[in-house]
């Protein structure tokens, strides 16, 4: 008689990342399947499938699970623009890197290496150029589309916590914690104004019509200048603490800023004066956006791991949507080209793309070779959408890839076949 042998799963592991600590995480292609979904999301690492327990019932698996998710960047998105063409998102990370990712579909383009965190990224309104302020006090100045570094100096001592650049791309202005607001000639990088001392500065913006500088501090005001001679034209007062981000709409007539307290205010240009004070926030607000067509404004705030996204429709100040989840802090948000796209950075790394008006998330971007990190799980931050070569991951299907990249954060991944 036959021996009846045991059937075992002789598959073998390969290989699907090795992150810059050099670990190495062997999958099956089974296993893949979720990494495949994930990937495509920038969301769950086999937390999260359609493999799950089916006897658990939704409410028990929510409340027991954990995420590992793909980050965008390997630690906490400091800024994100999109080009104005709305083809490219440039980010910046407090893991020294500023990446560049193609829209609409959010694969990772290229990494631009800094020192230090990189705390601002504008583009130039001809998307010729792309500028970066860090940590490290240096400005960066990259030519567009190949992303090639034109120059580099040093820009604000302590750090430089915002670049803006003129509408006709000929000045950069830069601001930091010297307590000093700086205009620079472009490409060159040489030095044309600095103003008077201001202490620090933490945001400045240039209005779409070249006239006006605005920027905001520790001193809860915000501050206008003319340009190019860069004289104070007024300070604009009704903040009770510190502000820390503003923005100007696209024809010049509003200016937004929020504050420390979560307050958010929307100025009437170039007179100064108070239009609305939208609600909605209950922590420090780090940022502010204008829509393209001027017709919302996007605030970000948040604590510990709890982030806030608001859409406030205009003129009114309506709420539209209020985003809120476990999304982490929210550093930086900005509207795409065409309005129908706002993108968020925040402090767990991770880059989302949230669809507008409805506030429904469309994509996270992944950096997979950046490695996982573990968070509670959350339906709504983190969706796993299909692998990223456009084949239906299920847990009976694998997708079949032959892509190779590379990533900033020193390792190299492949899709199995």
């Amino acid at each position: 008689m036959k021996k009846k042998t045991k059937k075992t799963n002789k598959e073998k592991p390969e290989i699907f990342a090795v992150n810059k600590n050099k670990d190495q995480q062997g999958v099956t292609r089974r296993g893949f399947v979720t990494l495949g979904s994930a990937l495509a999301a920038g969301a769950v690492a086999g937390a999260i499938s359609s493999c799950d327990d089916p006897t658990s019932s939704d409410k028990q698996k929510e409340s027991q699970r954990k995420m590992r998710i793909y980050p965008s960047h390997y630690s906490a998105v400091k800024c994100v623009a999109f080009s104005p063409d709305g083809t490219l998102l440039a980010s910046g990370s407090s893991d020294n890197q500023m990446k560049l990712w193609r829209m609409p579909d959010g694969s990772l383009s290229k990494s631009l290496g800094h020192y230090q965190t990189v705390l601002s990224v504008a583009f130039s309104r001809d998307g010729k150029y792309l500028a970066s302020g860090c940590e490290d006090q240096n400005i960066r100045l990259y030519s567009l589309p190949n992303g090639s570094l034109l120059k580099t100096w040093n820009g604000q001592s302590g750090g430089v916590n915002s670049v803006a650049f003129s509408p006709d791309g000929t000045m950069l202005a830069s601001a930091g914690n010297s307590g000093y607001v700086k205009l620079w000639s472009l490409p060159d990088g040489t030095l044309l104004k600095t103003s008077g001392f201001i202490g620090s500065v933490f945001a400045v913006d240039i209005s779409p019509d070249g006239t006006i500088l605005a920027s905001v501090g520790g001193d809860f005001n915000i501050t206008l200048w003319s340009l190019p001679d860069l004289t104070v034209i007024k300070k604009l007062t009704g903040h009770s603490i510190y502000v820390k981000s503003i923005a100007f709409s696209r024809d010049s007539t509003m200016l937004v800023s929020g504050d420390g307290g979560g307050a958010v205010k929307l100025w009437r240009m170039p007179n100064g004066s108070l239009l609305q004070s939208l609600s909605g926030h209950t922590w420090s607000v780090n940022t502010v956006a204008f829509s393209p067509d001027a017709t919302m404004v996007a605030s970000g705030s948040g604590v510990s791991n709890e982030g806030t996204i608001i859409l406030s429709r205009l003129p009114n100040g309506d709420l539209l949507k209020k985003i809120t989840g476990k999304i982490s802090i929210v550093n930086s948000v900005a509207f795409n080209a065409d309005s129908t796209i706002v993108a968020s950075g925040g402090e767990d790394g991770v880059i989302r793309l949230w669809k507008v008006p409805s506030g429904e998330l469309s994509k996270a971007l992944a950096d997979p070779a950046c490695g996982t990190v573990e968070i509670d799980y959350d339906p709504i931050g983190y969706i796993g959408t299909g692998c990223t070569c456009n084949t239906v991951c299920t847990c009976d299907k694998v997708c079949t890839c032959d892509s190779v990249g590379g990533s900033s954060c020193g390792g190299t991944y492949w899709y199995p076949n």
